[in-house]
């Protein structure tokens, strides 16, 4: 299955490289949100994330869920992936399709 990929966007003191996440089947509970941090400008926190399709938001490694507060380091990419540390969508309100785009809101300390 390919992975549906948006394009970046620009806050003030950073990009958002291309978010994306695969689609998911019908029931599915949870999505895995990919998304990298690069020209980081000064250093940010990612304390929130909220969209229609999901309930909530959280961190998850693997063992452990905990709220979204995710550090990004100034002068360095960083980067939530399939691996390792990820975004992960909860209660996720419909099947997400392949080749589409869904609103997806990132607060920052």
């Amino acid at each position: 299955m390919l992975p549906a990929r948006a394009h970046e966007y620009y806050v003030p003191t950073l990009r958002i490289s291309h978010p994306w996440c695969r689609a998911t089947p019908a029931g599915a509970p949870n999505a895995v949100v990919c998304i990298t941090f690069d020209e980081v400008r000064a250093a940010d926190r990612l304390v929130w994330v909220e969209t229609p399709v999901a309930t909530a938001a959280e961190l998850f490694d693997g063992t452990v869920a905990w709220p979204v507060d995710f550090a990004i380091v100034s002068g360095r990419d960083t980067e939530l992936g399939e691996a390792g540390t990820v975004l992960r969508l909860t209660g996720l309100t419909q099947a997400l399709e392949l080749g589409r785009s869904y609103p997806l809101r990132l607060v920052f300390a």
